[in-house]
């Protein structure tokens, strides 16, 4: 199907790199869903699929980019929960999701 679509070229839009911009643009979505819901766990699921991208993928380029993706997407999800935490702690009108 990939070739199907041209993205088994060498030096054009290849498989590695549409996956790359694939995970790049999900990340995006889930750091925009985790901050709408306030749910840092929102994000958890997505944590799991790099890992096993990590794991399974034999490409230098997706590991790269999925590393540089686990550290950003941590330190959101550390920062996003501290912020709800003090949120709630401070009873802040209108707070919803995780921490209520």
């Amino acid at each position: 199907m990939n070739k199907a679509f041209g993205l088994f070229k060498e030096g054009v839009w290849n498989e590695v790199r549409t996956t790359t911009v694939i995970i790049w643009i999900v990340c995006a979505g889930y750091i925009a869903c985790g901050f709408c819901f306030r749910n840092p766990l929102f994000g958890a699921v997505f944590l799991h699929v790099l890992n096993a991208l990590r794991c399974q993928s034999k490409q230098s380029e997706v590991k790269t980019n999925v590393y540089i993706i686990m550290a950003i997407y941590g330190i959101w999800i550390i920062g996003l929960t501290i912020w709800l935490s003090i949120e709630a702690k401070n009873n802040t009108p209108g707070n919803f999701g995780l921490f209520k």
